[in-house]
């Protein structure tokens, strides 16, 4: 059996068409499910949105609005406002001192006190060295040292600064 010619480009034209159509219809169903594959992609990506319990008022206010179980978990307990009376308040007068002359004075006299420990020690070092014979009977008084310059200190810091009845502690300074 013999071809012609016009029978060979029929049949070469239909394989052609055919072939197409199948390779249309094949990238046809492969784009439908590419779409449905990045469907369901997109919708896997995205970001989870946490609920949200702070809104915004008419007047602009922040509004905190909490579920029971919220409430439970965080042990939140609502109640009705306990009525109560308030005390009333007194009006007091006072003056602002200057606090340059409260600093001096507390530093004379930490500086009279450290003066008048040394000399103590000072004396009991005499006092040990003399019962010891080591050292000399005419450079020892058998007496303590005077304390008036710390003394003096800590009444003035009293007089100037204590509130009348309070006993003077220049050590606390509050």
């Amino acid at each position: 059996m013999k071809w012609n010619t016009r029978g060979k480009v029929k049949v070469k034209g239909i394989l052609i068409i055919l072939v197409t159509l199948i390779a249309a219809s094949g990238l046809i169903v492969a784009y439908r499910e590419m779409s449905n594959k990045r469907k369901l992609e997109a919708g896997r990506e995205k970001p989870v949105a946490a609920k949200s319990w702070v809104s915004i008022g008419t007047n602009g206010e922040a509004i905190l609005t909490l579920d029971a179980e919220m409430q439970k978990r965080i042990a939140l307990k609502v109640q009705r406002v306990a009525s109560g009376t308030i005390v009333p308040e007194l009006r007091g007068y006072g003056r602002v001192l200057d606090p340059a002359p409260l600093a001096a004075l507390s530093a004379e006299l930490a500086a009279a006190q450290a003066a008048s420990a040394a000399s103590e020690k000072e004396f009991e070092r005499l006092k040990l060295l003399n019962d010891q014979k080591n050292a000399s009977d005419r450079g020892f008084k058998p007496q303590k040292p005077p304390r008036g310059a710390t003394k003096s200190r800590s009444n003035r810091f009293a007089h100037g600064w204590c509130p009348v009845g309070a006993k003077p502690s220049p050590t606390s300074r509050t």
